[in-house]
């Protein structure tokens, strides 16, 4: 599960960089009007909490798989990349608060 939400945050994620630079080399959006503000803040909010749940769910099989066992290199990769994902959703949900502010600016 949380290697499938590290895929999906990552596609996601290199969606919208391929959206961004396609706005700042042609000044026009991919998705213009509310239909790409709505994608946006939809997107960022489900992507998320996605990699959230993938984060707990990561650092809940360390802590299962390390009860009354030392730690090995298994769990110690599991645990990284957990905490990657964790970054990861910071990062997203910084995101998804400044596309909360550009929601509601209509288009001129």
């Amino acid at each position: 599960y949380m290697i499938s939400t590290i895929i999906i945050g990552f596609a996601y994620n290199l969606l919208q960089m391929a959206f961004s630079i396609f706005t700042v080399v042609s000044g026009n959006r991919v998705l213009s009007g509310d239909g790409g503000r709505w994608f946006d803040f939809f997107g960022d909010k489900i992507i998320s909490y996605f990699m959230i749940s993938g984060s707990a769910a990561g650092f809940g099989l360390t802590v299962e798989l390390g009860r009354g066992v030392p730690s090995n290199s298994f769990t110690d990769k599991a645990n990284a990349s957990a905490s990657l994902l964790l970054i990861g959703f910071l990062f997203t949900a910084i995101a998804s608060t400044f596309t909360s502010f550009a929601l509601p600016k209509k288009a001129n």
